[in-house]
């Protein structure tokens, strides 16, 4: 018997990476403005500031850090500049 995971790095964090990356890719290649997501109550807005809250905590794993950086069109430590 050989066990295979169906799971593509099933966690919690991975699965709202892998959303927010497909979406704000998708804006970004559409020439759209990804600060006005951000702006509104969005669950990859939710999600991002769920990560900010635990990197400044300091909860926040480095390989999670350079997840986060990788975000296209945000700078997702600084919320101000989202608005």
């Amino acid at each position: 018997f050989e066990w295979v995971s169906t799971r593509k790095c099933g966690s919690s964090f991975m699965k709202g990476y892998r959303d927010a990356l497909a979406y704000l890719s998708k804006v970004a290649e559409q020439g759209g403005e990804v600060r006005e997501l951000l702006r509104e109550e969005h669950d990859i807005k939710k999600w991002v500031d769920a990560q900010r809250l635990a990197w400044e905590k300091g909860n926040l794993s480095e390989s999670r850090i350079q997840y986060m950086d990788d975000l296209p069109g945000i700078d997702w430590r600084n919320p101000m500049n989202w608005a």
